[in-house]
């Protein structure tokens, strides 16, 4: 590498739709890792949350994918604000008391 030429990091959470680490009335990874070292007595690094999130939403995909025979990709599909939304409405849209 150059001297004069700059180390470009990709955020793994930035789309052209924007962030999509923080959904709306949801924490930050910041937040959530900070809860884990209190409740663990040991520190939780929010990068550690980070790919936890990223890895497990890429699993969804996957086989939310599989199911439908599609092939995707998966990391690009997870960094989407609006698949994180629509798995969120799911959740936030389940009965967990209902038998059924």
């Amino acid at each position: 590498m150059e001297n004069n030429e700059k180390r470009v990091i990709k955020n793994k959470w930035k789309t052209e739709k924007g962030y999509s680490s923080k959904p709306q009335g949801g924490k930050t990874f910041k937040e959530i890792a900070d809860i884990l070292t209190e409740e663990t007595g040991k520190h939780v690094p929010q990068t550690t949350v980070s790919n936890s999130f990223r890895i497990s939403l890429i699993k969804v995909a996957n086989k939310i994918s599989s199911s439908f025979d599609k092939t995707i990709d998966a990391e690009l599909v997870c960094r989407d604000p609006d698949f994180r939304d629509s798995l969120r409405s799911v959740m936030i849209n389940i009965d967990y008391d209902s038998n059924d």
